[in-house]
């Protein structure tokens, strides 16, 4: 669980070699955390959130699936710290555009607390988006949210195709790459419905260098996703997702939210990596042909294209 975008698709179709499909994008995930010395407990259901308390005193709840946070306390209320990862978008089919890490959104460490009152609250965790078939693009992510705090679905990647409206990347809380584009088109908004800090970054363009086509990758949740050719080398390679953040709310260094890598064309230009925080790597349309790979459940990581 970490909303990591799904990597775009690079096998091309027509009379030649059968099309693959982008990545599906991982899962996302919501954490809470009390302090010390608030004197709360959380129950959960124990399968899909398990409840640590890593000192005897301070609760962690770690949301892998929606379920409900049930909050036993006598006071008023209580302002807990919380990491909010929204599910990463897929990545295009057909040497595509890397998919859009989930939104990714944390009070931890020092930022302002969520404030919850004792009772049941819904916690929704965001699925990833499906990654793209026969030309299709990905498929965006969906929603994360705990109490009024939400994280936007990372954006689908494009797929290669000669309309904009299949080429283009899909805006998100971080947006999808752009698959072959001779324009090129405009990178992908991350970040859709503004936040500050934002929820995540543009995903990148892709390019069209003759006939040696790469795509752009995810964004994600610390930065822009890749720009293909002339950026990536050989031409018709596919451009990395952006990377994703670390963050240490459950005491131990955890990345989430990295975008998927852009799709590859031609050998020997290879696919883009995916970003850290589980971004999918792109896909190779030429020998040997590669799919774009998942990104990583419960991170938001995009799915390559």
């Amino acid at each position: 669980n970490t909303g990591g975008g799904g990597g775009g698709n690079s096998i091309q179709g027509g009379a030649g070699p059968t099309q693959t499909t982008g990545g599906s994008g991982g899962s996302g995930i919501v954490i809470v955390r009390s302090g010390s010395s608030c004197g709360v407990i959380f129950t959960t259901c124990s399968a899909c959130a398990p409840v640590t308390s890593p000192d005897g005193s301070t609760m962690i709840a770690e949301f892998k699936a929606s379920s409900n946070l049930n909050i036993l306390d006598s006071d008023a209320g209580v302002a807990f710290d919380y990491l909010v990862v929204a599910g990463g978008g897929g990545g295009g089919s057909n040497y595509g555009g890397g998919g859009g890490a989930g939104g990714y959104r944390s009070s931890f460490p020092g930022a302002t607390k969520l404030q919850l009152q004792p009772g049941p609250h819904a916690i929704t965790i965001g699925g990833g988006g499906a990654g793209g078939t026969s030309s299709g693009k990905g498929s965006s992510g969906t929603v994360s949210t705990a109490g009024y705090i939400f994280a936007d679905g990372g954006g689908g990647g494009g797929s290669a195709g000669t309309d904009s409206a299949t080429t283009a990347g899909i805006p998100g809380g971080s947006g999808g790459g752009v698959a072959n584009d001779g324009n090129p088109h405009p990178a992908p908004s991350g970040n859709v419905r503004p936040t500050d800090p934002v929820q995540g970054f543009n995903g990148g363009q892709g390019r069209q260098p003759n006939s040696n086509n790469g795509a752009g990758g995810g964004g994600g949740a610390s930065a822009v996703g890749g720009t293909a050719f002339p950026s990536a080398t050989p031409q018709g390679g596919g451009a990395p997702g952006g990377a994703g953040k670390t963050n240490l709310i459950t005491g131990s260094p955890v990345a989430y939210a990295g975008g998927g890598g852009g799709g590859s064309q031609n050998s020997p230009a290879t696919a883009g990596s995916g970003g850290s925080g589980g971004g999918g790597a792109g896909g190779q349309s030429s020998s040997p042909q590669t799919n774009g790979t998942n990104g990583t459940v419960n991170t938001g990581g995009g799915g390559g294209g």
